[in-house]
């Protein structure tokens, strides 16, 4: 029988997205809350032993192949429209764990204050591949351990400052808003 046991191993630096590392949270409607991440890698960032621990753990898992099977690994041109243009041309993986990970600045420090951590710092994660063969679906996904904030970035991809840009002025003058519908 093919070994299964989890080889950790730290990501390259990536835009870090999406971070429910304080509290866990469903992604993208899942019905399940996991403590989880995305980090996206630039076109220039040094893939390859990212892809050779998939395609390890991947090889562990289904010996005789599996056909549909999903890489870990995907195209962040396909999350342009729903994310933002900043996707274009990058990969991207998503990590996740049942348990709370670790999540500490530079110096390896510890962060508690959830407000230092958003959609746009990079960042770089402890990260074991997996296979996995539930339900129907097949393929590798990433489990999470921990995550080191390097340093700040623009906050991208959920809202924040960039949905901010979307509102207009309104002068002081003008009616309130207490009571929409005009019915009082």
């Amino acid at each position: 029988m093919a070994s299964t046991k989890r080889e950790a191993m730290v990501t390259p630096e990536g835009m870090l997205l999406f971070p429910a590392l304080f509290e866990a949270r469903a992604f993208e409607g899942g019905e399940k809350e996991t403590y989880s991440c995305v980090l996206v890698f630039s076109k220039d960032a040094d893939l390859t032993a990212l892809n050779a621990a998939v395609k390890a753990a991947y090889q562990a898992k289904f010996p005789k192949g599996a056909s549909g099977a999903r890489n870990p690994l995907r195209d962040g041109d396909e999350k342009v429209e729903d994310w933002g243009e900043f996707m274009a041309g990058t990969k991207y993986i998503r990590c996740s764990s049942q348990f709370q990970p670790k999540v500490v600045d530079r110096r390896k420090q510890e962060i508690l204050d959830e407000s230092k951590v958003w959609s746009g710092c990079f960042a770089r994660a402890v990260v074991a591949p997996y296979g996995y063969d539930k339900m129907g679906n097949k393929g590798v996904a990433f489990g999470l351990d921990a995550v080191q904030i390097l340093r700040e970035g623009e906050q991208v991809a959920g809202g924040g400052a960039a949905s901010v840009k979307m509102f207009d002025e309104v002068a002081d003058d003008a009616p309130s808003l207490d009571d929409p519908f005009g019915e009082n």
